[in-house]
């Protein structure tokens, strides 16, 4: 992986988003085939390098890697009526299927490497934000309500039993909503390689999947987006993403202002209230897009200390940061090659 600022020639994607894919300036012998749908609350793109299939073919490939995402996020979605995850909030105990036992690990995982500052078993606490429609914001009566749950161990694994999954306390929920957008594009990915595609890009705007580089060999090229795109337009980086996941955690990407005060979606499981200490944490891992989702989110959560001494010791992982204070910080891995990278983001609201 490697980090530049080359002459942009063209960004995809939508104004305001955090990752953008930047189209290289040479010409290239196979054929460029994109596709876009609405998919998990965003446009999911999917981008397709190849000579050796049909144009017609290739659309109903990339069709059926986005049949497959759809089949995840209906399994995984605790708000949609007869998921998993709503199922096993309301009965306290299933047999979990490939999909939902693999969140709940990766999210096991990461929970246990963050020291508990990405938590799945927060949804509880997050309903009471509710960052959808809702305007106000939860009483600390309520909160506080919510947050005596976090005693542990609070998930039961059984592998030998059919993927058995019991939730030991009685009061929480599970809130998959930081892990799920980079399950299903893993999902997709696995569908396009199984088909033959092994130079593809997989776009959901704060997730990205690189399936093999370019057909000529190049990597694809993403771009990060400042995360004041209205005071610092523009971008803070360009990434080579030949093989592995890109995944943007930010603090403007859901928000709500109530009397002047800014509450945004990013809530540490320790206290129940936004987390205060970055703007943006993007990870750079060859790892899966969900681990880079959910540790994106741990880490944007966690202080910049920490945070930068988690990243620096955690094999295959890389991150670039952006504080509360608008300064962009990196991990060692890319320093050498973010010189240009911008250092200072000003302090505005976010679009």
């Amino acid at each position: 992986m490697k980090i530049k600022t080359n002459k942009i020639v063209m960004i995809l994607g939508g104004i305001g988003v955090c990752i953008a894919v930047l189209a290289a300036s040479g010409c290239s012998q196979s054929r460029l085939q994109t596709k876009e749908k609405w998919l998990l609350d965003t446009v999911v793109t999917v981008t397709v390098d190849s000579d050796t299939k049909s144009a017609e073919q290739i659309d109903s490939d990339i069709d059926e890697a986005f049949n497959r995402a759809s089949t995840l996020e209906q399994r995984l979605d605790r708000h949609h009526p007869g998921s998993e995850t709503e199922e096993l909030n309301r009965i306290r105990q299933i047999h979990a299927s490939e999909d939902l036992w693999e969140a709940l690990q990766i999210g096991s995982e990461v929970n246990q490497l963050t020291d508990g500052a990405f938590d799945l078993t927060i949804g509880s606490v997050t309903a009471l934000w509710d960052f959808s429609e809702n305007k106000s914001v939860p009483t600390e009566k309520a909160l506080d309500r919510a947050m005596r749950v976090f005693r542990g161990p609070r998930m039961i694994f059984d592998p030998s039993d059919k993927r058995l999954v019991r939730l030991n306390e009685p009061d929480f929920e599970i809130d998959l909503g930081g892990i799920t957008k980079g399950l299903a594009i893993d999902r997709m990915a696995e569908t396009m390689a199984t088909l033959g595609h092994r130079n593809t890009l997989i776009n959901a705007v704060s997730s990205i999947r690189a399936v093999g580089p370019k057909a000529n060999g190049e990597p694809w090229r993403i771009g990060i987006r400042s995360p004041r795109p209205k005071a610092t337009p523009g971008l803070i980086a360009i990434i080579e993403l030949d093989e592995g996941a890109v995944s943007t955690t930010g603090d403007y990407q859901r928000v709500k202002i109530i009397d002047g005060q800014r509450y945004h979606h990013v809530i540490d499981p320790k206290t129940g209230h936004p987390a205060p200490g970055f703007m943006s944490v993007t990870v750079v891992t060859k790892k899966s897009a969900a681990y880079a989702d959910a540790l994106s989110t741990g880490l944007a959560v966690m202080g910049r200390k920490k945070a930068l001494r988690l990243v620096e010791k955690t094999t295959g992982v890389e991150a670039i940061f952006v504080d509360a204070n608008g300064r962009t910080w990196v991990s060692t891995g890319l320093k050498n090659q973010v010189h240009e990278l911008q250092r200072q983001i000003k302090l505005l609201p976010a679009s």
